[in-house]
C-alpha cells in the first residue's frame, strides 16, 4: 500500500483494534461473573503475545518497530501499556482461579518483571497495578509486612495520580492485610486501627464513584471489623446495607444479561 494509506486499513491497526476489543470484552465478562469466557479472552492474548516472542516479535530492545513502534505496539498488536495490564490481569486471574499454592508466587515474579517495564517506560498507572498484584499476592502468602509495604508503595503512586479508582482497590487490600496481620504484630492495635481507616476511606470513594463491586468487597471487610470487634450494632447495620447493594446489583447484572447484547458479546469466542 502506498505511504498515505490510512493507518486503521493496515494490518496492524487491525491487530491493535482485535486485541483491544478481546480486552475489553474480557473485562466486561469479568464484571458478570463469566470468568469462564474472561479467561478465554486473556490465555488467548496472551497466546498471541507469547507466539510473538517466539518468533521474535518481540525482542528488539533497540527500539525497533517490533518492540515499540510508533503506536508503543509490543507484541500482539497491544500498545505497551495495555500489554502489560494484560500481563498483571492474566497473572491474577490464574491466582483466582487455580488452587495451585505455587500460582502467587508466580503472579508476584510476572509483577516483579511487568514492575520493571512500567518503570523503564515511566507508566505510574502500570506501576501502581503491579505493586497491587504483588501485594496482595503476599497477603494470600501471608506475608503480612510485605504486603502492606508493597500496598503503601502503590497507595503513594495512586494518590500522586490521583487515580481514583487505584486508590479504591488500594484502601481495600491494605485495610484487609492490616485487619488480618493485626493479632501477630507487636503494632497489633495500631494495624487494627489503620484497617478501619483504610476501609472507611475506601467505601467512602467507592460511594463517590458509584462503584458498586468495590463497595460490596470493602462492606464485607468493614462488617468482619466490626464483628470481631464486638460492635453488635454497626456490623448488623453495615451487613444490612451491604445486602441491600448485592440485591440492587443483583438486578442490574440478570437485566443486562437478559438482553440480545449480552449474549451477543458472551458468546465471542475471539475469532475475526
Amino acid at each position: 500500500s502506498s505511504s498515505s494509506s490510512s493507518s486503521s486499513s493496515s494490518p496492524f491497526a487491525t491487530c491493535q483494534q482485535h486485541a483491544l476489543l478481546r480486552l475489553l470484552v474480557a473485562r466486561y465478562a469479568e464484571r458478570m461473573g463469566e470468568w469462564r469466557q474472561a479467561h478465554l479472552h486473556y490465555t488467548g492474548l496472551m497466546s498471541t503475545y507469547m507466539a510473538k516472542r517466539a518468533t521474535g516479535g518481540d525482542t528488539d530492545e533497540e527500539g525497533g518497530r517490533s518492540a515499540d513502534n510508533d503506536n508503543g505496539e509490543r507484541g500482539g498488536g497491544l500498545p505497551r501499556g495495555l500489554l502489560l495490564l494484560l500481563r498483571l490481569r492474566h497473572a491474577w486471574g490464574t491466582v483466582l482461579r487455580s488452587g495451585d499454592r505455587n500460582m502467587p508466587t508466580c503472579a508476584i515474579d510476572e509483577a516483579a518483571s511487568v514492575l520493571k517495564e512500567a518503570k523503564e517506560s515511566q507508566n505510574t498507572i502500570i506501576q501502581t497495578y503491579a505493586l497491587l498484584v504483588q501485594g496482595a499476592c503476599c497477603h494470600m502468602l501471608q506475608q503480612h509486612d510485605r504486603a502492606q509495604d508493597l500496598l503503601r508503595r502503590a497507595l503513594r503512586i495512586a494518590n500522586d495520580n490521583q487515580s481514583k479508582p487505584a486508590i479504591a482497590v488500594c484502601l481495600g487490600k491494605l485495610g484487609e492485610s492490616c485487619m488480618s496481620s493485626h493479632t501477630s504484630s507487636a503494632g497489633g492495635g495500631q494495624l487494627w486501627e489503620k484497617a478501619k481507616e483504610a476501609l472507611q476511606s475506601g467505601l467512602l470513594l467507592t460511594a463517590k464513584m458509584k462503584d458498586d463491586y468495590g463497595q460490596i468487597e470493602i462492606l464485607t471487610l468493614l462488617s468482619k471489623w466490626f464483628r470481631m470487634a464486638g460492635d453488635t450494632q454497626k456490623f448488623e447495620r453495615i451487613s444490612e446495607y451491604r445486602g441491600k447493594r448485592e440485591r440492587a446489583l443483583a438486578e442490574s447484572v440478570a437485566e443486562a444479561k437478559a438482553s440480545d447484547d449480552h449474549r451477543i458479546v458472551i458468546s465471542w469466542n475471539g475469532s475475526l
